[in-house]
């Protein structure tokens, strides 16, 4: 869970003027005049919007949807009503134990969207324990609210952020490139910079903003502003250096498109491509010193001592040459032959994102830590240490304290840890990506796309924390968040393909088809879509896995009617095999097996091939039936085939061909009911609606929990078109809108649980699976 650190950073337009205002979480204190605690609300105050209440007063607060957390001071017996609350939320044995005498515990519910922390004793003296020793661990509980660009902010892209204090008063000074601001005809963009809740300056560039550095060029020990802007009409671009006021102190036309800058000593370099691919490098008066041409395409570059030789060296990381093969290279600066440059390299079969150099032995000797696509190279030099296969796409490297910290961005944004210790044993090997939880050290999911890093002690603790997000959000994180990576890491295990050991959790979502009879689970992050090809029903899409992402793997299915010249399932096969050799260049067939595909005999095909630039990798099963063939078609490429195949296999194995279809949805349910669940039976429920434009004759269907439970629908039950029944646990008299189960104990399981709906023949129709909040 999120420490709660800093604030919300919003920017909002305001007549003529900006302002950055900071929004707390509300925390609600509830409490009797006995133990009430002035020190527990001055301690949240430190951290929330605090509101302290009495007893009388909570319920409103509690129907709030803004109120989301509450501190609850007394134990069940405490008076003027807080007793009353509490018993409410306490179980049985918690109520017991908290009468013994000599105790006290924070506790922690909840419920309906709510949070509960009750901090309670056996009397007066220990509940104020309570709140004495075990008020620190509330913050720790309820998770940070981000730091974000409210939606009406009138800005295109946020294309760097840098935290620092300008001015060195002890506060952070947020300083926002903006790559253009929407409402300006020009496309200009924009440096904002903020202390707190103050816009200190802005000031609009004449074209778009490509690249920020805060550093001290001059070194005066005043750090400056460095903008790096786009082409103008004269094909060329702009540097800019302002002071920490926003003065501008020199302007520099740049011969090219600039892509990114380093700062080092007293000058600032920049990566300039357009007309060739370039470091430029100019002195902290604009005077340009150095003009090196650079291969290929840079993605980043730095310029330090990484050989301990004394000397600067550049490093670049990049795309090299037409082949698509990725290096890191360390060029002699000093060199005049250009041929000669290289002093070392390191390719990769990846896109490098990012790299860090580091002495992570205490050798004396710089090691080189590469994060490619889905690989973390360490090397030594153009050596390799050993590698760590990932889950696809690593964004960043970093070190924090003696860790490596790495950002996962995919369909879930994780942080990962890394102990120098154990990259150290790797001795030339490599992780594979199965195993990779072996050497992960711990995980974190982030919320917002990890476009930014950065390692600042932001709540002036004297220790760095992670800040990471993008242009719209920054989250804030600290080393104590981290778990074990199983705790963490879900979905990226399913693109990992990870060991069974370790089984991914992945939710599925169901789609029906009403005109072709069918029925297939699909995972929830892929997407759907129709297609206009013949006989193709329907295309599942899985996410992309990176901004350099260009083939989506897929499921798509066909559905051929053969009535008017019907045809065997062997003929279909070879019909099938025949077509594709026709289709598919240097197709090789790898397996021709017999299956089943709803529970009808069918056939199995794998196959590789190339279609326009890509290698590809097929999986189809197909059925006959009732002259009608269903096909399910797997498309990855080669490499990426084993990624999603047992996903694939899921699909498979749900697919359904029931014929009829019944637009039946779980529209509501409350699983737990208000109070004693046993004591309150009717006050759990399930309500069905019927979403189709038919009547449904739901005789001798059944509604069932995740044990087996269930209750059978009376014979010449009619669930109307447009219309719902629910179904109460408890007893009452039937109706057509209102079902009793007739139950004497709960069924539904307040930790979670699973209603399934199925028809007369035993055909699953819908399943609704509940998670508490």
């Amino acid at each position: 869970m999120r420490k709660v650190l800093t604030c919300i950073l919003v920017l909002v337009a305001l007549s003529g003027s900006l302002q950055l205002q900071l929004e707390r979480e509300k925390v609600v204190v509830v409490s009797n005049s006995i133990d009430y605690s002035s020190g527990l609300i001055r301690y949240l105050q430190k951290s929330f919007e605090v509101t302290s209440i009495t007893a009388q007063e909570f319920p409103w607060y509690q129907s709030q949807y803004a109120y989301k957390y509450f501190v609850i001071l007394g134990g069940p017996d405490a008076p003027q009503g807080i007793g009353e609350i509490v018993r409410t939320l306490l179980s049985p044995q918690e109520r017991e134990d908290l009468r013994t005498r000599g105790v006290y515990d924070l506790f922690i519910k909840l419920k309906n969207g709510k949070t509960y922390f009750i901090l309670a004793g056996s009397d007066r003296e220990y509940t104020s324990l309570a709140s004495a020793h075990l008020k620190h661990e509330i913050p720790l509980r309820i998770p940070k609210n981000p730091m974000k660009w409210l939606e009406t902010m009138d800005i295109a892209e946020v294309i760097d952020v840098v935290i620092t204090d300008l001015d060195f008063d002890l506060k952070d000074d947020y300083v926002f490139a903006c790559r253009r601001v929407v409402s300006d005809p020009w496309n200009r963009g924009a440096i904002y910079v903020f202390e707190e809740s103050t816009l200190k300056w802005y000031y609009h560039v004449e074209t778009t903003v490509e690249a920020l550095q805060v550093y001290d060029l001059d070194s005066d020990r005043i750090p400056e502003i460095i903008v790096a802007c786009d082409v103008r009409v004269d094909k060329g671009g702009d540097l800019y250096v302002f002071d920490r006021n926003g003065l501008m102190k020199w302007r520099k036309w740049i011969p090219g498109k600039p892509k990114s800058m380093y700062c080092y000593q007293n000058n600032v370099a920049v990566n300039l491509y357009g007309q060739e691919e370039r470091v430029m490098i100019f002195d902290f008066k604009g005077r340009e010193i150095k003009d090196l041409p650079v291969d290929g395409d840079i993605s980043k570059f730095e310029i330090k001592d990484v050989n301990n030789d004394g000397e600067y060296e550049l490093i670049t990381a990049g795309i090299v040459n037409t082949k698509w093969e990725h290096f890191l290279v360390v060029y002699d600066m000093d060199e005049p032959d250009y041929t000669k440059r290289v002093l070392w390299n390191y390719e990769t079969w990846e896109h490098i994102n990012d790299f860090q150099f580091y002495d992570i032995d205490d050798d004396g000797t710089l090691e080189t830590l590469i994060g490619a696509y889905n690989t973390l190279y360490v090397t030594r030099g153009g050596d390799l240490l050993g590698k760590v296969e990932l889950p696809p796409s690593i964004t960043h490297v970093e070190i924090i304290e003696d860790k490596i910290l790495i950002v996962n961005k995919n369909t879930i944004n994780t942080m990962l840890l890394i102990d120098f210790s154990s990259v150290l044993t790797l001795n030339g090997d490599t992780v594979p990506v199965t195993n990779f939880f072996q050497i992960v050290h711990s995980a974190l999911p982030v919320s917002a796309d990890p476009d930014f890093l950065f390692l600042r002690d932001v709540d002036a603790d004297h220790a760095d924390e992670i800040v990471v997000g993008n242009g719209q959000v920054l989250e804030v994180h600290e080393l104590s968040e981290f778990g074990p990576p199983e705790a963490w890491v879900t979905e990226l295990a399913v693109i990992a393909e990870l060991a069974p050991a370790v089984e991914p959790v992945i939710t599925f979502s169901t789609y029906e088809n009403i005109e072709y009879g069918i029925r297939i689970d699909y995972p929830s992050g892929w997407a759907e879509e129709e297609s206009d090809i013949e006989d193709v029903v329907i295309v599942f899409l899985s996410p992309f896995e990176s901004a350099f992402d260009v083939f989506r793997e897929n499921v798509y299915i066909t559905v051929k009617d053969f009535s008017a010249q019907p045809i065997t399932l062997d003929e279909y096969t070879e019909e099938s095999i025949d077509e594709l050799r026709q289709l598919i260049s240097n197709f090789t067939l790898e397996e021709s097996t017999t299956a089943t595909l709803a529970g009808n005999p069918a056939h199995r095909l794998v196959y590789t091939g190339k279609l326009e630039q890509y290698d590809l990798k097929w999986m189809q099963v197909h059925t006959i039936k009732d002259d009608i063939a269903y096909t399910i078609t797997y498309t990855a490429e080669e490499d990426f085939y084993s990624a999603y195949v047992d996903i694939v296999q899921e699909m498979v194995d749900s697919f359904e061909i029931p014929g009829e279809i019944y637009l039946v949805s779980v529209c509501y349910v409350q699983f737990d009911a208000p109070g004693e669940d046993n004591e309150n039976l009717n006050g759990e429920w399930v309500t069905l609606c019927n979403d189709g434009d038919t009547d449904i004759d739901m005789s001798g269907w059944a509604l069932l929990n995740d044990l087996g439970i269930y209750y059978e629908f009376p014979v010449g039950f009619i669930l109307r078109a447009g219309s719902s029944v629910t179904v109460y646990t408890g007893s009452g008299e039937d109706t057509e809108t209102e079902l009793y189960w007739g139950s004497s104990v709960e069924v539904w399981n307040n930790a979670g649980d699973t209603a399934t709906l199925l028809d007369s023949e035993g055909n699953t129709v819908v399943e609704y699976v509940w998670i508490p909040e």
